[in-house]
């Protein structure tokens, strides 16, 4: 339900917010260690799904695109479980890595995922 938030001075509004987002990447990071092991166990076809991906989609209700996202991070973290603690960190969004995802190997993920001075990946492997 929709509430208005004016009485809040900036810096609680600023404080909220920050709260929220490391809420949601908290969020993200479970639920992409969720359906890793959803999918290690191949659960989603128990419950009648043919796909990882379909089942983010019809279960989770996902649109496609934000689906393929997490499919492909819960997949790579079984063998990138640093993936874990910068999604949820914050350091790293799911976009961000499905866009670097199709360049990273087991041989180049180490300097792929390198920290910058911002505490970031720099991705500078890539360019």
């Amino acid at each position: 339900m929709f509430r208005s938030l004016s009485h809040l001075s900036g810096n609680d509004l600023h404080n909220a917010a920050k709260k929220i987002r490391a809420s949601e990447c908290s969020s993200a990071a479970e639920m992409v260690l969720h359906l890793s092991e959803i999918a290690a166990q191949g659960y989603y076809r128990d419950l009648g799904y043919p796909s990882l991906f379909m089942y983010c989609v019809k279960a989770h209700n996902y649109c496609e695109p934000t689906a393929y996202r997490y499919k492909e991070a819960a997949l790579a973290i079984q063998s990138t479980p640093e993936l874990y603690e910068l999604i949820e960190s914050g350091k790293l969004n799911l976009s961000t890595f499905n866009a670097v995802r199709p360049v990273m190997t087991e041989e180049n993920k180490g300097e792929v995922l390198a920290l910058d001075a911002a505490g970031r990946p720099s991705f500078n492997a890539l360019q």
